[in-house]
């Protein structure tokens, strides 16, 4: 697992602006318009400081038809890229 770490709670670290047609539109803590599509709309919307990251995964391994190795390293980038971005911080 990369960085992030499994047992990480990651929560979101700014309001959703909008959400149009399943994509979350969201200001970036430095004024920048971020548009997510609706696979790290899912998963952002899912990161409220409660789930660890392997929760994450099991959450949206049960809604999804996905390899769940694939599923958890998806979920894994997606994170450390919002992370980076500043839309995630830890709980």
């Amino acid at each position: 697992m990369s960085e992030t770490g499994a047992a990480i709670r990651p929560t979101r670290a700014v309001a959703l602006g909008a959400e149009v047609d399943g994509c979350c539109y969201i200001y970036d803590p430095g004024g920048v318009m971020r548009i997510l599509n609706t696979s790290a709309s899912a998963i952002w919307r899912l990161c409220d400081g409660t789930r660890t990251v392997t929760d994450l995964v099991a959450e949206l391994g049960r809604n999804h038809d996905a390899d769940p190795d694939v599923l958890a390293a998806d979920v894994v980038a997606t994170v450390d890229e919002l992370l980076r971005l500043g839309l995630l911080g830890q709980a």
